[in-house]
């Protein structure tokens, strides 16, 4: 809209300025008109002219203004996808450094099958399982425990903390993009992760109140 009313007024100061020498009867032989109307113009169209240019000057900035919010928000975007990366890698370490083997019989094949921490914590396989081998966090404070538990208790512990930074980090996201891939990928990723440390009691309910409840919404972001 403002570029089409750019051209306009670009249209009619050029009517003006021709205006004096175009073949009309009421202009051939009044040559006083001609330079009064001259003077006029010198007078009216040139500021109007410095007033357009003066606005496509602040059109110009404006634009630029927008480029540069716009560049910020994506740096910081960038920066909290790199810090999410960092903490899929913290999470699985948590749960893997220790090398805890996790071991269920299988009663068909008579056969001993070992599963890491991450996986116990991580597939739905062990939805009704995981209990068994991981417990509350009150297990391991009631009394002195042999040094396995302690380095699960370690792990799971560690684990949460991570938890708990990738939902801010998450939620930082948000607040700068309606993007619903990323978002979506880390909670359906990690939700269920977050939801076993809750039930042990690791995950306070203010944390897994995020987990809880996919975001749908985008918050508003004042960039002034």
């Amino acid at each position: 809209m403002s570029e089409r009313l750019l051209v306009i007024c670009i249209f009619i100061c050029s009517g003006f300025a021709i205006l004096p020498f175009l073949n009309l009867p009421t202009l051939e032989t009044n040559t006083t008109f001609i330079a009064s109307y001259g003077s006029y113009l010198s007078g009216t169209v040139a500021p109007m002219i410095a007033l357009f240019a003066f606005w496509a000057v602040l059109k110009t900035i404006n634009y630029q203004q927008e480029q540069i919010a716009q560049l910020s928000i994506d740096s910081q975007k960038q920066e909290i996808i790199r810090c999410l990366e960092k903490l899929e890698v913290q999470i699985k370490e948590c749960l893997t450094n220790h090398n805890v083997p996790v071991r269920l019989e299988d009663e068909d094949e008579a056969e001993v099958s070992e599963y890491t921490l991450y996986q116990l914590m991580t597939m739905l396989f062990f939805s009704t399982m995981y209990t068994q081998r991981i417990k509350k966090s009150s297990y391991y404070k009631e009394k002195s425990r042999g040094k396995t538990d302690y380095m699960i208790f370690e792990s799971v512990c560690m684990t949460t903390l991570y938890i708990s930074r990738m939902a801010d980090y998450i939620a930082a996201y948000r607040k700068l993009s309606d993007d619903k891939f990323v978002t979506g990928f880390y909670y359906d990723k990690y939700r269920e992760l977050a939801k076993r440390l809750h039930n042990l009691e690791y995950l306070n309910s203010d944390k897994y109140e995020f987990w809880r409840e996919k975001p749908e919404t985008k918050p508003q972001l004042d960039l002034k």
